[in-house]
């Protein structure tokens, strides 16, 4: 009797043992699973918001070259009167996801607005007005700073939150002689067909092409210049760099008035400017993409 016994409690603890491995192991298989959770879940919250601005803002980059590849392409326009020239701009409009990790794709949208840009020169005897096509993109960012890149008459202007800023400057010119003579160079854009924006976050292109250049227009002693535009405060630091260049002081020879869209200056009868306007008319059409209302 002793004899079984003891061979049956051997039994039981061996049993036992080998109940006790595979506790171990289930608790292993969880202890796993939840590190790659841990794992997952930090990446997800912590590298992947990092890693997806950094896109994010190169693409910003991107967008930003590109526009200065659409001024260099008309100011080639312009300089070399080649009618029936195009030159294409690519525009990337987003930037790809993660794959295999949950991320928003960028989308963006570039529009062509006539009429976005209004300048208006005024003297006793002339006013002459000026619509003016603009070209923007609107990013749609999930991650990086929201930002609008602006293409008007010449000057790029990167607009966010905070405000806008021009980052390059328009084709004007101060003389100061005699007179002080500005001389400003225009650029207005036609649409080829009915597509005025895209949206996506592909790549497309943006053909552009010269037409003419309109005769110049002289005013002299000019009174007020008014520029119509969303984008007055990066107008207002330029056209200010511009007088304060040629010897003039606000106040003393020119005043600054600033309704919600307009920019005004107004110059005293004292400050004699004459005005020289040429005006460069092109073409430009969009790729296919899709047709936003």
């Amino acid at each position: 009797m002793r004899t079984t016994r003891s061979i049956i409690n051997k039994e039981n603890i061996i049993n036992i043992r080998n109940n006790d491995d595979g506790i171990v192991g289930i608790v292993t298989a969880f202890l796993i699973l939840g590190l790659i959770v841990v794992i997952l879940t930090t990446v997800q919250t912590v590298y992947v918001p990092q890693i997806m601005e950094q896109r994010e803002a190169d693409h910003m980059e991107t967008i930003t070259d590109q526009f200065s590849q659409l001024k260099f392409a008309i100011d080639t326009h312009v300089a070399m009167k080649a009618s029936y020239t195009p030159i294409t701009t690519p525009f990337t409009l987003g930037s790809a996801e993660l794959p295999y990790l949950s991320t928003s794709q960028t989308y963006g949208s570039l529009h062509i607005n006539p009429d976005q840009c209004v300048f208006n020169f005024k003297s006793n005897d002339t006013e002459i007005n000026k619509p003016l096509t603009g070209i923007e993109y609107h990013s749609s960012n999930a991650y990086f700073l929201e930002q609008n890149y602006v293409y008007e008459t010449g000057a790029l202007i990167l607009s966010q939150a905070e405000g806008n800023t021009m980052t390059t400057t328009p084709s004007f010119f101060v003389i100061d002689d005699d007179n002080i003579t500005l001389i400003i160079n225009l650029y207005n854009i036609s649409v080829i067909g009915e597509k005025y924006s895209i949206g996506g976050y592909d790549t497309y292109p943006i053909q552009t092409m010269y037409h003419h250049t309109e005769p110049p227009v002289f005013i002299s002693d000019l009174d007020t210049l008014s520029i119509t535009t969303s984008y007055h405060a990066a107008w207002e630091q330029f056209i200010s760099s511009c007088l304060i260049n040629a010897g003039l002081q606000q106040q003393q020879n020119y005043t600054i008035q600033l309704s919600e869209n307009q920019l005004v200056f107004s110059f005293t009868d004292e400050t004699i400017i004459d005005v020289e306007i040429w005006t460069h008319i092109l073409n430009a059409q969009l790729a296919p993409g899709w047709i936003e209302v």
